[in-house]
C-alpha cells in the first residue's frame, strides 16, 4: 500500500494518523482509564486531547482501530485501541517513492552486512538474532513501496552492564530523553538505527512488537545462532 504524504486524513497529516496506527500496532495505546488511553493518542499525534479523542473515534468509525474495553477481576479495567486488518495495511504502508526490485536487493545485501557487523560489536548491548523479508518484495513486481524487513533482536547475556553503559555513553555524547521509558529504550533503538543506516526505502519492523507478523507470510534470510550466522546474499 503505497500513501501520499502530502495528504491529509481526517483533518490530520497522514503520516501523524499513521503513526497513531502504529503504536496500536505496537500495543501501546492502552491506559486505566479512556483518558490516560487518548493522552498516549495525543502524544504520537503531538496534538490536543480534544484532538487525539475525535482522531480515535474516527479511526473506529472508519474501521482502522477497535475500541476494547477488558475487566480483569473486580476493579482492573484496562481500555484499549487495537488495530484492524484494514489498519494494519495502513499502518505499514510506505509514504516514499517507489524503488525497483533491483535497489531492493542490493538494500537488502547490505541491510545483512550490517548486521554481520553489529553482531560482532561486543560494546552493544543487543545482537540481531533473525531477519525476514515481506512485504511486496515476495511478489514479482519489478516497482515495490519499500523493502519491508522484520527484525528480531536479543540480549546479549551480560546485557544489565552493557545497557548501562550504552546509556551513559548516549548521555555523554549529548543524547537527550524525554522520559524514563526513552531511556531504558535506547539500547535496542540504537541497534535498529544501525540497521537502517538512514537508507530511503528501507522500512524496518520489530518482530516482536509488531502484530503483522501473526499475519503476514515472510521469508527468512538472516540468522544468527551460538556463534554461527546464515545470511544469503540475493542477486
Amino acid at each position: 500500500m503505497q500513501i501520499n504524504p502530502k495528504e491529509t486524513l481526517f483533518g490530520h497529516p497522514i503520516l501523524k494518523v499513521r503513526e497513531v496506527v502504529r503504536q496500536a500496532m505496537r500495543c501501546r495505546l492502552w491506559g486505566s482509564s479512556e483518558k490516560e488511553l487518548h493522552e498516549k493518542v495525543a502524544k504520537a499525534l503531538k496534538q490536543s486531547l480534544v484532538s487525539a479523542q475525535e482522531l480515535a473515534k474516527q479511526l473506529v468509525d472508519d474501521g482502522y482501530l477497535l475500541f476494547e474495553k477488558k475487566i480483569f477481576g473486580e476493579d482492573d479495567v484496562q481500555f484499549e485501541l487495537n488495530e484492524t486488518e484494514k489498519g494494519r495495511r495502513f499502518g505499514v504502508a510506505n509514504a516514499g517513492k517507489p524503488i525497483s526490485r533491483q535497489k531492493a536487493t542490493q538494500l537488502l545485501n547490505e541491510l545483512i552486512e550490517r548486521a554481520k557487523a553489529i553482531n560482532h560489536r561486543k560494546e552493544l548491548a543487543y545482537y540481531v538474532e533473525s531477519i525476514r523479508v515481506f512485504g511486496s518484495y515476495l511478489s514479482d513486481k519489478e516497482a515495490l513501496g519499500d523493502l519491508d524487513i522484520g527484525v528480531k533482536l536479543a540480549r546479549k547475556n551480560n546485557f544489565t552492564e552493557l545497557e548501562d553503559n550504552r546509556i551513559e555513553l548516549a548521555r555523554q555524547s549529548g543524547r537527550q530523553f524525554s522520559n524514563y521509558s526513552e531511556v531504558l529504550d535506547w539500547p535496542h533503538r540504537e541497534v535498529m538505527m544501525l540497521l537502517k543506516a538512514r537508507k530511503r526505502g528501507l522500512s524496518l519492523h520489530d518482530i516482536d512488537e509488531d502484530k503483522v507478523f501473526k499475519v503476514a507470510e515472510t521469508n527468512l534470510v538472516f540468522q544468527y545462532r551460538k556463534g554461527k550466522t546464515t545470511g544469503k546474499t540475493f542477486l
